[in-house]
C-alpha cells in the first residue's frame, strides 16, 4: 500500500458494493477492473471537493471480500434513506432514483462543480438541492448533489457531524504509567484533598446596592496591613470634565460587578479566604475591600480602553464623548471590540446612550458645560434641620460638593460655622438651604483657550474663579486662620493667587496665565527683586516662580465674581512652615524686644492703625496711609513690609542706639532705613547728629 496516496481520513471510509475504497485510489486495483467509475471529488474551475469513493460499479460481488461499509438511516420528507457515511467526504450526494422516490417538489439548481474520478474522469451532477435531513439525535438542513451515476446515498464529513452521526475521538499519547509519581502528576487534582488549612480568615460584609440586590465584600482590615499598594493615579471629575469641551453626544457605560471582573492567582484567592454559616470560602476574582482594588482595576481598564480618543474612565464608569454621531459609533465599535476581545462586561441596564445630557460622578454633564446633579441638590434641601453640632457637620460636608458652582457657599456657611463654636448660640436660617439651588452652569476647560484668575480676600478668608472668555470654569474659596487674619492686605492679596495657583494648578501649571486683582500693589512687588520683599512675601513668591502668572490690577467694580466670593472653615490657608531662616537684622536685647512691645501697646495710634489699616484714615495716621497695605503685626511688634514702626515713646532709645558709634550722618540714615521706620524718621537722625557734632 506504499503507493497508495489517498488522505489518512479515508480509512474511516470503506467500500461501495464489496470494493473498499482504498481499492478504488489504489492504481493496481484499477488496472484489474477498467469498468468501475469512481468520483472522489466535487470542484470547479479552480477547486475540487473530496467525497471518497462515489461508485457506479458493474463488477460482480466478491465473495471472499468483507463489506466494512457503515451506514446509517435517515429521513427526508417522511422517507427513509439508508446512507453511506463517508468521513473522508467534503460533499452529499443523492441519486437520481433516490430524488424522484421524495415527495413534494424537488428542483436541482443548476451547478458548475464537477464530479471527477481518481483517475481523472469527469462527470457533470444533474444539479444541487437543499434538503432537510433528519437523524436519531439531530435535524440539520444539507447541501447534496444530484447524480445519475451513483445508486448510494453518501453523507460526508460535515454532515455526519452536523446529524451527531459520527464522534471525533484523539489517539491517546500514553496508556501506561510506570510509577506512582507519574500518576499522582498525571492526575493531580484526583489526589488533592476536599480544603486547605488557611493561616488567616476575613469577615464577610453585606451591602445593598440600590436596586435592591446585594454585594458581597470582604472585611480585610489585617490583610491590607500586609499588602503593598500598587500606586496608579486615578482621574479625578475635574480632570475628566476638562476634556469634554465641544463634545455634544456622550454614552455612559458601567462595568457589571465592577472588581469581579480580575481573575485572582491562586495564592491570592487563598490569602481572600472569608467566614460563612456554611464553612470557609474564598474569593477567585478580585473581592471589593482591597486597599489596591482600585488602582488594579484602573490600570487594567486604562490599558484595554486607555488609547481610544473620547473615552473617559473613573472606576467601572465610562464616558464616551464625540462631536457627532458618526464620531460616536465609530468609538463605540472599538470599545465594543476592546471589550469583547479582553471579555469585559457591561451592564446593561445602567447604560445612558447617545444622549446630549448624562449623569457622570454625581455631575450632569451637557454640551453647554457642567451643572450639579439635581438629586444631590435635593438631598441637601430635603434634610431636616441640624439639631446638634454632629447633624451640621454632615450638613457643611454635604455643601461641599456644591462649592465649585456657588460663589457665595462660603457666605452662607459662615453663620453655620460659627454655631460650631463652643459658646456659641444655637441657630438656623432656611434662606441657607434655598441658596444652594442657585447653583450656575460652568463651562468645560478648553486647553485651547487663554486662563484668566480672579483672586479676593476679605477679612475671614480668600476666593479664586478660574474663567475663560469671561465663563466660569470653576469656583474656589477657604478661610483664614487667626494668624492669617492679622496678615497685612497686601499679604493676604497674595496669598489669595498662591491659594488659586494650587488649587487649580491642573488647568495653569506649564501655561501662561493672566491674574487680575484689585489691589494695586502687587503689580509692583511682583516687579521687584525677590530679595527685595518682606520675608513672608518672598516665601509665597517663591512658590510661584514654578507658574507663569502676569498679575494685573483690576478694580473691585469690574471683579463681580471674585469680590463675591468669601470663605469657608477649613483651616490655614497658606501653610507656613519655615525649616530654616536666615535674616539680617541689629540685635536687640530681649530687655530691649520686650521694651519695644510695652511701647507698642501703650502706643494708641499705632493700634488704631493695626485695627483701621485697610480702611480710610483719620488725622493721626494720615501719616501711614502711603504704606497701608504694607502693614502687619507679628510678634507684638507693628511692622511696615520688613521694618519695624517704631512707637513715639520709644523713638528716643533707639536713636541712642542708632548714634552709639558716633558715626557721620549718612551712615547713621542708612543704617536706620534698613530695618527701621516711623514718621519724620531722618529729620529726627539729622537734629541728633547735629546736636552731637564737636
Amino acid at each position: 500500500m506504499s503507493h497508495v496516496n489517498a488522505r489518512p481520513s479515508v480509512q474511516y471510509a470503506t467500500s461501495v458494493a464489496k470494493v473498499t475504497t482504498f481499492s478504488k485510489v489504489c492504481h493496481a486495483a484499477t488496472r484489474n477492473d477498467s469498468r468501475a467509475k469512481t468520483m472522489h471529488s466535487i470542484e470547479n474551475e479552480t477547486e475540487s471537493m473530496y467525497i471518497g469513493a462515489l461508485t457506479h460499479t458493474q463488477v460482480k460481488e466478491v465473495e471472499h471480500m468483507k463489506d466494512t461499509a457503515w451506514y446509517a438511516t435517515a429521513t427526508i420528507r417522511g422517507v427513509e434513506i439508508k446512507f453511506k457515511l463517508d468521513t473522508g467526504a467534503e460533499a452529499n450526494v443523492l441519486p437520481v432514483s433516490i430524488i424522484q422516490k421524495i415527495p413534494g417538489p424537488v428542483k436541482p439548481q443548476p451547478t458548475s462543480m464537477m464530479l471527477v474520478a481518481f483517475g481523472g474522469m469527469r462527470s457533470s451532477p444533474k444539479g444541487v438541492v437543499l434538503l432537510k435531513c433528519k437523524a436519531e439525535k439531530a435535524t440539520a438542513t444539507l447541501q447534496f448533489y444530484v447524480s445519475d451515476q451513483s445508486d448510494m446515498p453518501i453523507l460526508g464529513r460535515a454532515a455526519c457531524e452536523q446529524l451527531q452521526l459520527v464522534k471525533r475521538i484523539e489517539p491517546l499519547a500514553k496508556t501506561s504509567v510506570s510509577t506512582k509519581e507519574e500518576l499522582i502528576n498525571m492526575y493531580p487534582s484526583v489526589f488533592t484533598g476536599l480544603g486547605d488549612p488557611q493561616k488567616g480568615v476575613n469577615s464577610l460584609v453585606i451591602t445593598e446596592k440600590k436596586n435592591g440586590s446585594l454585594r458581597v465584600c470582604l472585611d480585610p482590615r489585617d490583610l491590607n496591613k500586609a499588602i503593598k499598594r500598587q500606586h496608579y493615579s486615578i482621574p479625578t471629575p475635574d480632570e475628566v470634565c476638562s476634556n469634554l469641551a465641544g463634545k455634544s453626544i456622550f454614552i455612559i457605560l458601567d462595568e457589571k460587578d465592577g472588581y469581579w471582573q480580575i481573575k485572582l492567582d491562586e495564592p491570592s484567592s487563598k490569602l481572600c479566604t472569608f467566614n460563612s454559616p456554611w464553612g470557609r470560602y474564598h474569593f477567585r476574582r478580585l473581592p471589593f475591600g482591597i486597599k489596591s482594588a482600585s488602582e488594579v482595576f484602573q490600570q487594567k481598564n486604562c490599558k484595554t480602553f486607555g488609547d481610544i480618543q473620547g473615552v473617559h474612565i473613573i472606576a467601572d464608569d465610562m464616558i464616551i464623548a464625540a462631536s457627532s454621531e458618526q464620531e460616536h459609533d465609530e468609538i463605540l465599535v472599538k470599545v465594543m471590540e476592546r471589550a469583547k476581545a479582553a471579555k469585559v462586561r457591561f451592564n446593561g441596564e445602567k447604560i445612558q446612550f447617545k444622549v446630549k445630557t448624562v449623569k457622570y460622578m454625581g455631575h450632569i454633564i451637557t454640551p453647554e458645560g457642567l451643572r450639579p446633579d439635581e438629586a444631590k441638590v435635593k438631598a441637601i434641601t430635603d434634610m431636616p434641620p441640624p439639631e446638634d453640632k454632629q447633624a451640621l457637620q454632615r450638613l457643611l460636608g454635604m455643601t461641599k460638593y456644591l462649592a465649585q458652582y456657588i460663589p457665595k457657599e462660603a457666605s452662607l456657611t459662615v453663620p453655620l460655622r460659627q454655631l460650631l463654636r463652643k459658646d456659641a448660640v444655637w441657630q438656623w436660617n432656611p434662606h441657607h438651604s434655598t441658596a444652594l439651588m442657585k447653583a450656575p452652569v460652568l463651562r468645560f476647560y478648553d486647553h485651547k483657550k487663554p486662563l484668566t484668575i480672579q483672586t479676593d480676600s476679605s477679612k475671614d478668608g480668600l476666593g479664586a474663579c478660574l474663567q475663560q472668555e469671561a465663563h466660569p470654569v470653576c469656583y474656589a474659596s477657604q478661610a483664614l486662620s487667626d494668624t492669617e487674619q492679622r496678615y497685612a492686605q497686601i499679604e493676604k492679596e497674595l496669598l489669595a493667587i498662591l491659594f488659586a495657583a494650587r488649587k487649580f494648578h491642573q488647568y495653569i501649571y506649564g501655561r501662561k496665565v493672566m491674574v487680575r486683582s484689585d489691589h494695586k500693589p502687587l503689580e509692583n512687588i511682583m516687579q521687584k527683586k525677590l530679595c527685595k520683599a518682606p520675608a513672608r512675601l518672598q516665601r509665597m513668591l517663591l512658590q510661584l516662580q514654578k507658574y507663569e502668572l502676569n498679575i494685573a490690577y483690576t478694580p473691585g467694580k469690574h471683579m463681580h465674581i471674585a469680590d463675591m466670593l468669601e470663605a469657608d472653615d477649613s483651616g490655614d490657608l497658606y501653610d507656613e512652615k519655615v525649616v530654616h531662616g536666615l535674616e539680617a537684622t541689629d540685635a536687640l536685647s530681649p530687655q530691649t524686644l520686650q521694651q519695644l512691645k510695652e511701647a507698642t501697646v501703650a502706643d494708641q495710634v499705632l493700634q488704631d492703625l493695626c485695627e483701621k489699616r485697610r480702611r480710610s484714615v483719620n488725622s493721626n495716621l494720615h501719616s501711614y496711609w502711603p504704606m497701608r497695605h504694607k502693614i502687619s503685626v507679628q510678634n507684638g511688634i507693628v511692622m511696615a513690609g520688613d521694618k519695624i514702626i517704631i512707637p513715639h515713646s520709644f523713638r528716643r532709645v533707639i536713636l541712642e542706639k542708632l548714634h552709639i558709634a558716633h558715626q557721620g550722618m549718612q551712615r547713621t540714615k542708612a543704617k536706620a532705613r534698613k530695618s527701621l521706620y516711623w514718621p519724620g524718621m531722618v529729620q529726627d537722625i539729622e537734629m541728633m547728629v547735629e546736636k552731637c557734632a564737636p
